[in-house]
């Protein structure tokens, strides 16, 4: 059974009462942070920092309905996970390996230069 998650539907069970407010914050944190996490992830593929940046935007705004709501376990949740996604692109490899040479041209990010390195090897392999 697929259960409907979309804004709509969370505002008309509340309207009818077949929800209450914790299970719609519950409901709602769960989705924001899960979204972050997938807009994070999208970020260290593409080596995109706006991603990052979207996903650290959501787990805030999280912070603060876990807050207001008083979801404790969520807000810690959240918390985590804004402390990791942090954490995690700090030391990635996109930001590690963005480095410049001496007369500032980017070097080849790591992820592209491993994605040429099996074309190179493929090419080569009769």
């Amino acid at each position: 059974m697929l259960i409907d998650h979309s804004d709509e539907s969370i505002a008309e069970d509340l309207r009818d009462g077949t929800s209450d407010r914790d299970e719609a914050i519950s409901i709602i944190l769960s989705s924001t942070i899960f979204r972050a996490l997938a807009y994070f992830d999208f970020a260290l593929a593409t080596g995109d920092a706006q991603w990052r940046e979207m996903a650290s935007v959501l787990l805030g705004q999280a912070l603060a309905l876990a807050r207001d709501g008083n979801a404790v376990p969520l807000w810690w949740i959240t918390r985590v996970a804004a402390s990791l996604i942090d954490d995690l692109w700090t030391n990635s490899y996109i930001t590690q390996f963005h480095a410049r040479d001496l007369k500032g041209a980017r070097i080849i990010p790591f992820y592209s230069y491993c994605t040429l390195c099996v074309l190179v090897v493929r090419a080569e392999v009769p």
